[in-house]
């Protein structure tokens, strides 16, 4: 069982996956498609290009069409870590 360590913040235990889902901003009118690399059911870290630039407020549309209001965490210059505000 995942146990999260000293500096470890995150309560749920995370599972590593390889899907693609989409990022859809508030308005619809941004979409980016991103590799999910590892999912729990709080919050999910996506890999994405330095260059891409994330919606202020948005969505993530997963595979079997659910879609989750999300809330940036933090970013890098590979991916973001994302937190499921719903």
């Amino acid at each position: 069982m995942y146990k999260p360590t000293m500096h470890e913040r995150r309560t749920a235990e995370r599972i590593p996956v390889d899907l693609w889902a989409t990022i859809v901003s508030d308005d619809g009118l941004t979409r980016i498609d991103v590799n999910v690399l590892d999912l729990s059911h709080r919050g999910a870290r996506i890999a994405l290009d330095d260059e891409k630039s994330l919606p202020d407020d948005f969505y993530v549309l997963m595979p079997d069409n659910l879609m989750h209001d999300c809330e940036l965490v933090w970013r890098d210059a590979s991916g973001a870590g994302l937190r499921f505000a719903s």
